[in-house]
């Protein structure tokens, strides 16, 4: 099995959404973060968060004993079906064999007190395969020592149960098979893993989803960082997009001394839309900004040089600030605009 499978009209119950910094499992709501640790001098540092009350998989399908007794064409049939309760979009999906030996498996998480959800930090050793670090999507005590028992038999009789998991990057998340996983790793051989992976999303909608799911675990700088690598431009008045621009209107409240060249970029970009509520939005955005003490707090603003590349200046006074952002709206088809 090694085919890219189009998911249309899909329920939209499983979804794996990432931007490179950190990666989200919803079923049905977002259950799993993993992240890399913010402003720490190896990038290995990782945190991982589970919510112990989300639904698992059995009580949302039914495999009954396919993944286990199952041939190819059952389980492949039984897989697409899996598949229609995912997000729509396009899945890579494959049937391998993982020495699970040469695979971080990461199970033992920490309960956060007064709470159901659980956190773990780990380093995240590279390796050759990818993803190289498996997480359980369920607390290691509701593991059942029987089961993974029942499994390592049914393995030592030659008998292959398969495992099913979706991820990206360099993190997979086990959907279907935890005691599988287990039974596998105690009998030493080689797991049968189906492998579901997505095509990247970063859509906008896909990544204001991801910040806002993903804001209880962040850090106030975390969540500067997230605005200033990836801005969005929403205008419409729903609940996130309201929840979205407060916190962007809190990051151009809150810089110091530099901004993002990629919000800076989106904010010019708005004004000189064609479309008025854009224009709007940038120029309200401009406006706090326009706002700042320069000449107690100066900050350091882009420029266009003489030979039309781009450098950056430091603004004292609102007169430099609007004759800095003069230059560059009276030059819409520069390169900074593309």
């Amino acid at each position: 099995m090694d085919e890219i499978i189009i998911v249309e009209n899909g329920k939209n119950i499983i979804d794996v959404v990432w931007d490179g910094f950190i990666t989200c499992l919803k079923i049905k709501k977002p259950v799993a973060f993993d992240k890399h640790e913010y402003c720490t001098e190896q990038d290995s540092s990782k945190q991982f968060w589970l919510n112990g009350d989300h639904e698992k998989i059995d009580d949302i399908y039914n495999f009954d004993e396919i993944l286990i007794y199952g041939n190819e064409e059952e389980i492949k049939k039984e897989v697409y079906s899996f598949l229609n309760i995912f997000l729509s979009g396009r899945y890579i999906v494959k049937l391998e064999s993982w020495v699970l030996s040469k695979f971080e498996l990461h199970r033992y998480y920490d309960k956060i007190q007064n709470s159901n959800n659980f956190s773990y930090p780990y380093e995240s050793r590279m390796k050759i395969e990818d993803p190289y670090n498996v997480m359980f999507t369920i607390p290691f005590y509701d593991i059942s020592h029987e089961r993974v028992k029942f499994y390592k038999e049914l393995i030592e009789k030659g008998i292959r149960p398969k495992i099913i998991t979706t991820g990206c990057l360099d993190v997979v998340f086990i959907l279907d098979g935890h005691h599988k996983y287990l039974a596998y790793m105690a009998a030493q051989v080689p797991a049968e893993i189906i492998s579901i992976k997505k095509n990247e999303d970063d859509s906008d909608e896909a990544m204001l989803d991801l910040y806002l799911d993903a804001q209880f675990m962040m850090s106030e700088d975390e969540k500067q960082y997230f605005i200033s690598e990836q801005p969005l431009l929403f205008t419409d008045t729903s609940d996130k997009a309201l929840r979205y621009n407060t916190e962007l209107d809190k990051y151009l409240l809150k810089f110091e001394r530099h901004i993002s060249y990629m919000v800076f970029r989106l904010i010019l970009k708005s004004i000189i839309s064609d479309k008025e509520e854009e224009k709007n939005w940038g120029l309200e955005k401009l406006a706090i900004i326009r706002n700042k003490d320069f000449e107690n707090r100066p900050i350091f603003l882009n420029k266009i040089l003489s030979d039309g590349s781009i450098s950056s200046g430091i603004i004292n006074s609102k007169e430099e600030f609007d004759t800095r952002i003069d230059e560059f709206l009276n030059n819409k088809t520069h390169f900074f605009f593309n």
